[in-house]
């Protein structure tokens, strides 16, 4: 009986994915329509347009289905219905957003004429690495035709022995984007949002696009990230806080206290990365320096980085 059952109810969800299929068949027909009354591609994407779809959408919505999910659905129809207008359909093309990433670009390192530069747009430090550092890298020299640990783990346990940390907490990377890339795949599909703030770290909007997710921008206040904004910014999309503290470019940051606010509002299924790139520079007394918020909440991702303050960018 149970078996005639769920038979009867996978007929049922068959019927229904027929007439799916029927209706996008329909709706492709009209897109089809609207590309060629409109007169440039440029004219094509409305992201106005599809953001007024979606929240109709999610008002309708009554049922089980998580909203995201809709959401998610919904942004891969724009997206497919752009190629439609587009006629980019059989057309070899990257994922949803990788196509408009702009390669980013360091400072102007190089100047005819002078041959000591000191590059401050990148935040390279002017001076060598530390003699010991400098005398490590001699030892192992010839080592270097050879892979390294799958996981950094030597230095997972040093960095945890050096902050009271478990060495299962510690993700190493080749500085501090390539955790941040991690981060981003794992946790976000196309569609999914990431909050950060306007002016904050150029890579952050080019991460999201890796994942084909949208970048929701949080308002500032003197240039300082608005908690209240970025609140106000979290829906059922919501899958990851970038948040530069210090900030990068405009020096401003949270304090412990604004951090446990912040993280008292956010939900626990929404990963906080807190960009600690600068730390070591941050000598106001309300700055946290410590990793604590990584015990007291499951979601929060802290980074650190060897590039600055240890002078070690191109040891990546």
């Amino acid at each position: 009986m149970q078996e005639k059952n769920i038979k009867s109810l996978r007929k049922e969800i068959d019927s229904i994915d027929d007439q799916l299929l029927e209706l996008i068949n329909q709706r492709t027909s009209i897109v089809d329509k609207l590309g060629i009354l409109k007169k440039d591609s440029n004219s094509i994407v409305d992201k106005k347009r599809e953001a007024e779809v979606i929240s109709r959408l999610l008002n309708l919505h009554k049922g089980n289905f998580s909203r995201d999910s809709i959401v998610r659905i919904w942004r891969e129809i724009f997206h497919t219905s752009a190629n439609i207008q587009l006629k980019k359909n059989n057309i070899l093309h990257s994922k949803r957003g990788v196509d408009s990433i702009k390669l980013y670009k360091g400072g102007v390192s190089k100047i005819q004429g002078i041959d000591k530069i000191i590059k401050l747009s990148s935040n390279e430090s002017p001076f060598p690495p530390s003699e010991k550092v400098q005398e490590a890298y001699q030892r192992i020299s010839d080592k270097l035709s050879k892979y390294p640990e799958l996981t950094a783990e030597s230095l997972q346990k040093a960095i945890a022995n050096k902050h009271a940390l478990k060495s299962d907490q510690i993700i190493c990377g080749t500085g501090s984007d390539e955790v941040l890339i991690f981060t981003i795949l794992t946790f976000c599909s196309p569609g999914d949002e990431v909050i950060h703030a306007q002016h904050g770290f150029e890579m952050y909007p080019i991460l999201a696009k890796y994942a084909g997710a949208e970048s929701v921008l949080a308002s500032e206040i003197d240039y300082k990230i608005s908690i209240d904004s970025i609140i106000n910014s979290i829906n059922d999309s919501t899958k990851i806080i970038f948040i530069a503290n210090p900030n990068n470019p405009t020096g401003t940051y949270l304090n412990h206290i604004e951090l446990r606010l912040l993280m008292s509002k956010v939900p626990s299924n929404i990963v906080v990365v807190i960009d600690t790139a600068y730390a070591e520079f941050a000598d106001a007394d309300d700055y946290d320096k410590t990793f604590s918020l990584a015990d007291e909440y499951s979601n929060v991702l802290i980074t650190r980085t060897f590039s600055k303050a240890y002078s070690l960018a191109g040891l990546r």
